[in-house]
């Protein structure tokens, strides 16, 4: 199997979060406009989420959220976003970063992304190369056990 060094599946994942951080930052400037809403989902046990311990407990592994009529303070840089919305009807803030995605959608316009988790994609990156690692070691032994072997029919 051919390696591929320049990791296409990691750039595809961070320029589909750049189209999310994106989308965010038009509504930021210009509201969101016609029918568009958002259904985020992301990992809240990822590094750097920032959700009250209330969602926390009730939300243990993934979130999803809707931006759409109650939201506020939607604040956007390049590694997260932070907003206020109503859960129960008190107001939380939180803070998801775009590494910590799983999911986006805009229901409005019938479009939808799902992610990789990055963490996941670094992993099997990890895994493929501990495998070629072990692969060229194994063919090593394999050549040094037949010159071995072609010297004894020699001899």
């Amino acid at each position: 199997m051919i390696q591929d060094h320049i990791r296409y599946d990691v750039l595809i994942d961070k320029a589909m979060r750049n189209v999310v951080r994106e989308a965010l930052m038009r509504v930021k400037k210009e509201g969101l406009l016609g029918e568009h809403h958002f259904l985020i989902s992301f990992n809240t046990q990822a590094e750097n989420v920032k959700i009250p311990d209330n969602l926390a407990k009730k939300y243990s592994n993934e979130m999803t959220i809707v931006i759409q009529h109650q939201y506020s303070d939607l604040e956007i840089n390049d590694t997260n976003f932070t907003l206020t919305l109503s859960f129960d009807g008190n107001k939380e803030t939180i803070t998801v970063p775009f590494e910590a995605l799983t999911s986006f959608a805009d229901p409005a316009v019938k479009f939808g992304l799902k992610f990789n988790m990055l963490e996941d994609v670094e992993e099997e990156s990890d895994m493929y190369d501990i495998r070629q690692q072990l692969e060229e070691e194994l063919k090593k032994e394999i050549d040094l056990i037949e010159k071995k072997s072609a010297k004894k029919t020699k001899s």
